[in-house]
């Protein structure tokens, strides 16, 4: 089979910078005019790349994702601490639209081999979550890199940041070339304010900037 350069653009996003994407994610980067011609023809080549067991669809429970246009929280060493139970009210309540079908997309063990990936489950417990943190990056990072030519930043997933070994959870890395202070990226499910405080309290010991989306 013959692959495109949107096709292994496509599957390098899949291993290198993201667990899963919606069609609708897909089809908005990678095909972006809307009508049901380009639509047809986006599904007709994302089941020809599952025939080819370049990736693999999923059907999925998982809740809508959320509309984020910008951080929740920025913070860097020595700034003021949050509003631990006002950041609790808004993050609970943000997220409280009925589940639904929905399909997704996963890089398949194929393509992780072929590119040189991290092997790893895909567990449907966590789709949710991960379909934000993948909208945070196509909207935040993908996009903004094609209408800028600054390039001096690079989004590295969690799976590969393999010297912290913690147990506080975070999502993704935005690492700067010429510059030390690396910032992480964590979304916000549902936390709670004891939560938020611990999550906090971690980076700050460890002197680490954040943004929590």
């Amino acid at each position: 089979m013959y692959l495109t350069d949107r096709d292994e653009e496509l599957m390098e996003t899949l291993v290198f910078k993201v667990n899963v994407l919606s069609f609708q994610q897909i089809f908005s980067i990678w095909w972006g005019k809307e009508s049901k011609t380009a639509k047809k023809t986006a599904k007709k080549r994302l089941a020809q790349l599952c025939r080819a067991k370049y990736i693999i669809l999923h059907q999925i429970v998982a809740r809508p994702v959320v509309k984020i246009e910008s951080p929740l929280f920025c913070w860097s060493p020595g700034q003021e601490f949050p509003d631990y139970e006002k950041l609790s009210d808004y993050l609970n309540n943000r997220w409280n639209d009925i589940p639904s079908i929905t399909s997704i997309y996963t890089a398949s063990k194929k393509t992780i081999h072929l590119l040189g990936g991290i092997d790893r489950r895909f567990k449907k417990i966590s789709a949710s979550h991960e379909l934000n943190v993948s909208e945070i990056y196509l909207n935040e990072i993908y996009l903004k890199k094609q209408k800028s030519e600054n390039n001096d930043f690079r989004w590295i997933h969690h799976e590969y940041i393999p010297h912290w070994k913690d147990n506080i959870k975070f999502d993704a890395l935005i690492k700067y070339k010429h510059d030390e202070s690396d910032i992480i990226i964590k979304f916000g499910g549902k936390l709670n304010s004891e939560k938020l405080q611990l999550l906090h309290e971690y980076f700050v010991i460890n002197k680490r900037s954040y943004q929590l989306w």
